[in-house]
């Protein structure tokens, strides 16, 4: 309930919480400075929410969990973010299947979490090898945006890959923040750039612990 009348109150200043680009596109930011750091706000709200839904016996607690889905799934859409539109998306059909068999959607075991864990790494290694090699694959075409092309993170994520070779073991924080290198847009890439292979691993064991937990 707090979060819907917050999101009223917002959107009555709705000039303020938009970013209008040159071109009249807006993008709903809530008052954050990226429209992909309100949707990864909103996201986690509504995720939330569909756990609470259906986990919860109480009608009342269903008709608001229905509430803030609805409601956080439209702000998410007008934020733009197709990561987040993507994350919502897969995780209402996982939510779903899990409640259609009555059991968890995905296998607890040892090499589900660790491929989930390291996933975001993995894909950019993908991402890079299909970007090198030129191939054209059509299923990606849901990434192209308005004034971006799907190879639009190929240079960055190749400087990064560059400074991790040459700083595995501690990164190089300062190097990354004083360039544009740091619109990499993964947060693995970010943690081994940033601080090197022996942080990363710690962050991907702690994820790995969470899901096996």
């Amino acid at each position: 309930i707090l979060f819907v009348l917050v999101v009223v109150v917002l959107l009555i200043k709705q000039y303020e919480c938009f970013y209008f680009t040159n071109t009249g596109v807006a993008y709903l930011t809530l008052g954050f400075t990226n429209p992909n750091t309100t949707a990864l706000f909103l996201t986690c709200i509504v995720i939330y929410a569909i756990v609470s839904l259906l986990s919860n016996t109480r009608k009342l607690i269903k008709l608001i969990g229905i509430a803030i889905v609805c409601v956080g799934g439209v702000l998410v859409a007008l934020t733009k973010s197709r990561t987040s539109l993507l994350i919502l998306l897969l995780f209402a059909f996982l939510a779903m299947l899990s409640l259609i068999k009555k059991k968890p959607w995905y296998p607890k075991n040892n090499f589900f979490c660790m491929v989930i864990s390291v996933f975001p790494f993995v894909f950019a290694i993908v991402y890079q090898t299909i970007m090198k090699y030129g191939l054209n694959i059509k299923g990606l075409d849901f990434l192209v945006s308005e004034g971006k092309a799907l190879s639009s993170r190929q240079s960055i994520w190749e400087d990064a890959f560059s400074l991790i070779l040459n700083h595995p073991i501690t990164g190089n924080y300062g190097y990354i923040y004083n360039t544009n290198i740091q619109q990499m847009h993964n947060s693995h890439l970010v943690v081994a750039t940033s601080y090197g292979f022996p942080v990363l691993l710690l962050v991907c064991m702690l994820l790995y612990f969470i899901l096996s937990y």
